[in-house]
């Protein structure tokens, strides 16, 4: 740790990268909520919408960039959080993140998303892609688990020129067998054919939703809507807050013997709406913002997936 600081995460379940990447940029965050919030209160003349120095001529991205969050207060920046990451001086903060990502599987029940769809189902060559899936956190056990799978991760260059090596030891077997591979993807473009021509079986976003305010998350359905076949599904992983009251979403299920908000237990849920809130002007949602968001763009929701008394969640999506 002392000679290589930048490895201190490597081969670690990340929960000390998830702590130290809360109290740096989403604490920092989370305290210009008032000034975000009640302009008239800010001090300086920042203006957050601006493009900074990038120039990529891309109406999506360009909308992304505007939707301005206290985190631009915070860190005095006119640039998206994950755009910010990737500056030369925020190395450490970049390589950290992807590392607090696998801290998040602590998140679900232990192997959740091995039970969040009837993964022996789908036949032998089957291909999982991981939207956004950054070093592989959630999809990589799918495919360890299950050898007739072959999974794709979709992150952007710069995290999937680290994403292999961020392993350690930990699935080297897994990635000698060459059923794993990495792709470098924007996912506010329209989604690109795979190398080997196959057709994704199945679309895995996992903790991206929560990082878009609705027009942009419609934007990345929608490309995956236009590559997906008629059998392919959607799974989505998130937590899913419910109302603090009783409603009708049966979709959401009933927990009766519970509180409507399930308890204390369940606040990391609402804290983490309140951060992706000061990181990325963004939020969590519910199984009906959830549907009320897909359905324009060609989704509807099939199954909601979850432990009893959990708010976190695998919705599976189809085509219509």
């Amino acid at each position: 740790m002392q000679f290589s600081p930048t490895k201190k995460y490597v081969d670690t379940d990340g929960a000390a990268a998830l702590a130290a990447t809360s109290a740096d940029e989403a604490f920092k965050s989370v305290a210009y909520l008032t000034e975000w919030l009640l302009p008239d209160t800010r001090i300086g003349n920042l203006t957050v919408d601006a493009k900074g120095n990038d120039e990529r001529d891309c109406a999506d991205y360009l909308l992304h960039v505007q939707a301005a969050s206290p985190f631009n207060l915070a860190f005095n920046t006119k640039l998206g959080y994950f755009e910010w990451l990737e500056l030369p001086e925020n190395s450490r903060r970049y390589e950290r993140f992807g590392h607090s990502m696998a801290a998040t599987c602590q998140w679900e029940a232990q192997d959740e998303i091995l039970q969040a769809y009837p993964w022996v189902t789908l036949p032998s060559g089957a291909v999982l892609v991981d939207v956004g899936g950054g070093i592989g956190s959630t999809s990589l056990p799918v495919a360890e688990a299950h050898s007739h799978l072959s999974l794709v991760v979709e992150d952007r260059p710069q995290t999937v020129a680290r994403a292999p090596s961020a392993w350690g030891p930990t699935y080297a077997l897994l990635l000698e067998s060459g059923r794993v591979t990495w792709r470098s993807r924007d996912f506010f473009t329209p989604w690109e054919p795979l190398a080997n021509t196959k057709f994704p079986d199945i679309f895995l976003l996992r903790l991206v939703m929560h990082d878009w305010p609705d027009e942009l998350c419609q934007n990345i359905l929608r490309h995956l809507r236009v590559a997906a076949l008629p059998q392919t599904r959607l799974i989505i992983g998130e937590s899913i807050l419910p109302f603090a009251c009783r409603t009708n979403d049966t979709l959401a299920g009933d927990y009766t013997s519970l509180l409507p908000n399930l308890g204390l237990a369940n606040m990391p849920g609402y804290l983490i709406d309140i951060m992706m809130m000061a990181l990325l002007s963004a939020g969590e949602r519910t199984v009906e913002e959830m549907s009320i968001l897909m359905r324009p763009v060609g989704w509807e929701v099939e199954t909601v997936r979850r432990s009893p008394g959990s708010l976190w969640a695998y919705i599976t999506c189809m085509p219509i």
